[in-house]
């Protein structure tokens, strides 16, 4: 019979237990995690052993989403420990401890990928000598790309990085090695030595091999194929260039060769084409690769072929209709002249459809319409001409009791008008940036059960109708920024509302804001930016007790900020408030020192938060990320994902008068403040030193005077400041911060470092700020498009689009672009 879990066993996962804390977004209680109870039976504990010896040979806590400041030394403990599997809990950015591990000597399986972690993977790994499997990777989505550029997202802090400076030795001791996945490690200081170092370790039995977005550069050496286990080489998003070895070609258990976004260069192997046991040759984005489509057998155990994007030419064969399991398909042909073979109509299994070069002509092919499993079509750079077929044309009408409904991202130029027949039903409903044109159906009301509706980002015109602001009790999200809405917002908004977030940025709304706005007690967003609303300042929308955003910026805004009365009953106290952007409107008079001080959520963090603004739908396991549309670091953007870190105050291009508020220094959160193009007087407070988290401080073309307060210099993130056209005096303080000559044109009394114009007689302490460097994590991270669900189809056509030839010297220079460096 075997044993129970031994004393000591239960004694460090119990301490371990005590290391982690539950948040709203855990999955794992670690109820069962009981003193006096059978360790062996808990949650995602195993024990075992021949004789059942008590002891934990497997602890499995991934997905938990668990919060710790670090990993607790009582793992180390559970010396029996095969299988260890930590991945998706957040260990705040900490470095491993850099002994501990070289105890679990048993070890065969670990896995800390997505785990929040950074710095150099420790020693006692390498001494590991049973691991057979190996992941410390960290999950990425592409941000933006274009020929020379690309931008990463992670859904941590872009700036931890787990770094590997000699991966040679880092599995020079696993010979037993199977899989290696080490996704968005640092290796760059490896050099172009890399690949021989890993082929001259002892890893015989090396089956994957997972290298995405490593820093890595140099070639891909042919000693790499002497691995002949390999079944896996994905080293996608790199810098990595020259040819591709023609002898991976001899793998004949390689099934996926993944070299997509790199500048590797030459004519690739078709031999590689032709090898039967290969599902993925993914080599897009290499525009120097060159070479041509072999001739496909009905054998072919293809999946994925994507060679779009490179330098390929030559026929593209009608025999790519054997290829029954394709799912994805990118082809290229830049000099032979030539239609889409109609046999790409008979791969019913398609997803993705991607076609690119000047060489491919004719007119978009009817027989796309038999596609009926594609997601994703795009032709780039093509010679195609003449319309787009109807088959692909309005949203399509779906099952009338479907209840989610995502076809972002389209080109769709209708949607349904008949709601209550066709969506009726219907409780998510995303159709943004499209082509959708006309009013806003007044039927979308016949939807009872609509809970979130996105038209944003189309060409919609109109008043928006009534029925959908004040007959709806279910409606929580309603996003139409970015369409051609005229009229009034209604204005008889009923008791119950349901509303958190309401974005009417980037039309033309006249008129007043809606009193009755007061019902909707949930609502946490507010965006009207950009509009014709011409109104006083809504002191009354402080009641609303969960409000955080408030935009009200490029608007007809006038009078006074903040309660104009003092003592007056509405006290204006905007307790929750993290963005209030006021900027270009006609506000005047002076700011209130003390309502700054009822900003209670710019000054103390709140621990029982979700890190972003969400709106999650239990009933569809869906989250919907709310948005934002602010001026940040003196760029307009657009926050697809609004991190409840940022803090920021924009009360530019108005008149405002007077002194700036010392009482701002007590918003410790803040990270953005904009008082510029104003005609504030008297000198920059010295309390907005106390600032620590401020990246961003513009308080140009004012009337300030006086000198730089000294305290400015001890803002280590500060990153943008704008002081220019004042009329401050004195020397500039001495701090790496305040080193832009351009910060300070306009203003003939400041001298001093980085100013030509020299102090005389002016002394001024140096501050001596600390090395940190600080990563700009908000702009990196969620700047962009939100991504939908992926129901419908994506319908791309690029015109005359010229890809470009990413010189030598790209391949270093890509690197210092990519915002996380």
């Amino acid at each position: 019979m075997p044993l129970p879990c031994l004393p000591d066993q239960a004694a460090a996962l119990l301490r371990l237990k005590r290391s982690f804390t539950i948040t709203n977004d855990s999955e794992c209680t670690l109820a069962s995690w009981r003193a006096g109870t059978d360790c062996c039976r808990w949650e995602g504990v195993r024990c075992g052993g021949a004789n059942g010896d008590g002891r934990v040979r497997s602890l499995d806590l991934a997905r938990c989403f668990l919060e710790s400041a670090a990993i607790d030394p009582a793992l180390f403990d559970l010396t029996s420990l095969r299988y260890l599997n930590l991945a998706h809990n957040d260990f705040n950015g900490s470095e491993l401890r850099s002994t501990g591990f070289e105890r679990l000597k048993h070890l065969a399986h670990l896995n800390l990928s997505d785990a929040s972690i950074q710095g150099k993977i420790p020693v006692g790994i390498r001494h590991l000598t049973n691991l057979v499997s190996l992941d410390l990777s960290t999950t990425f989505y592409l941000l933006d790309q274009d020929d020379l550029f690309r931008s990463f997202g992670t859904w941590s802090n872009p700036s931890w990085w787990v770094v590997e400076p000699n991966i040679g030795s880092l599995v020079a001791n696993h010979s037993s090695l199977r899989e290696l996945y080490l996704g968005r490690v640092d290796l760059s200081d490896n050099g172009e030595d890399w690949c021989t170092a890993l082929t001259n370790s002892s890893t015989p039995q090396l089956q994957v091999l997972s290298l995405r977005h490593c820093r890595l550069f140099g070639p891909i050496c042919t000693s790499l194929s002497s691995t002949h286990s390999l079944t896996e080489i994905n080293l996608q998003y790199n810098g990595l260039y020259g040819p591709v070895p023609d002898s991976f070609a001899d793998l004949h258990f390689l099934r996926v060769l993944d070299l997509a976004d790199n500048d590797l260069e030459g004519l690739f192997p078709k031999r590689i084409l032709q090898n039967r046991n290969s599902t993925t040759v993914h080599i897009s984005y290499n525009t120097n690769i060159y070479g041509s489509l072999p001739n496909f057998s009905p054998d072919s155990s293809l999946t994925t072929l994507i060679v779009s994007s490179t330098n390929f030419s030559g026929p593209i064969p009608s025999s790519i209709g054997n290829l029954k399991s394709l799912n994805k398909l990118g082809v290229a042909s830049n000099d032979f002249r030539q239609e889409l073979p109609s046999s790409i109509g008979q791969l019913t299994s398609l997803k993705l459809l991607e076609a690119t070069g000047a060489a491919i002509v004719g007119t978009i092919p009817s027989w796309i319409a038999n596609l009926t499993s594609l997601v994703l079509l795009r032709f780039s750079n093509c010679g195609l001409s003449g319309p787009i077929p109807s088959s692909i044309g309005p949203i399509p009408t779906p099952a009338p009791d479907l209840a989610s409904l995502d076809c972002s991202n389209n080109q769709f130029s209708s949607m349904p008008f008949n709601f209550s027949y066709q969506l009726s039903g219907i409780c998510y409903f995303m159709a943004s940036r499209n082509n959708l044109s006309g009013e806003i159906p007044s039927s979308i009301c016949d939807a009872r059960s609509l809970v979130l509706l996105d038209l944003s980002y189309n060409n919609l015109s109109g008043s928006i109708p009534s029925c959908l602001i004040e007959n709806t009790n279910s409606l929580s999200a309603l996003n139409l920024e970015g369409n051609q809405l005229t009229g009034k917002l209604p204005h008889n908004i009923k008791k119950g509302c349901a509303f958190e977030e309401l974005d009417f940025s980037k039309n033309s709304i006249e008129g007043q804001l809606p009193r009755s706005l007061v019902e909707c007690r949930d609502l946490q967003v507010f965006d009207i930016g950009d509009n014709q609303i011409s109104d006083t300042f809504p002191c009354w929308m402080s009641v609303l007790p969960k409000l955080q955003v408030l935009v009200l910026k490029s608007n007809k805004f006038f009078g006074m900020v903040g309660p104009s009365v003092l003592g007056e009953q509405n006290n204006c106290d905007f307790m929750k408030l993290r963005i209030l952007s006021l900027a270009s409107n006609s506000f005047s008079g002076t700011l209130p020192i003390k309502w700054f001080k009822t900003f209670k959520s710019m000054m103390v963090k709140s621990s029982d938060e979700s890190l972003s603004m969400e709106n999650q739908y239990s009933r569809f396991s869906q989250t919907y990320q709310f948005t934002a549309a602010i001026t940040y670091k003196g760029y307009d953007v657009t926050f697809s994902k609004i991190l409840r870190t940022l803090v920021t105050i924009d009360v530019s291009d108005n008149a405002l008068n007077g002194t700036i508020p010392k009482s701002i220094g007590e918003l410790a959160l803040l990270r953005g403040l904009n008082m510029s193009h104003n005609t504030l007087t008297g000198p920059i407070p010295s309390q907005l030193g106390a600032l620590q988290e401020l990246e961003s401080l513009d308080l140009s073309s004012n009337d300030l005077s006086g000198e730089i307060p000294q305290e400015l210099a001890l803002l280590h993130f500060l990153s943008v400041l704008n002081l220019s056209y004042n009329a401050l005096v004195g020397r500039i303080p001495d701090s790496p911060q305040l080193s832009n000559n351009l910060s300070y044109l306009g203003n003939i009394g400041l001298c001093g470092f980085p100013l030509s114009k020299e102090c005389s007689n002016m002394t001024m302490l140096s501050s001596h700020p600390s090395e940190e460097k600080h990563v700009d994590v908000i702009l990196f991270l969620f700047v962009g498009l939100g991504v939908g669900i992926g129901f419908a189809v994506i319908i791309v056509v690029t015109w005359g689009i010229r890809i470009k030839k990413r010189s030598q010297d790209n391949r270093f220079s890509f690197w210092k672009k990519v915002l996380c460096m």
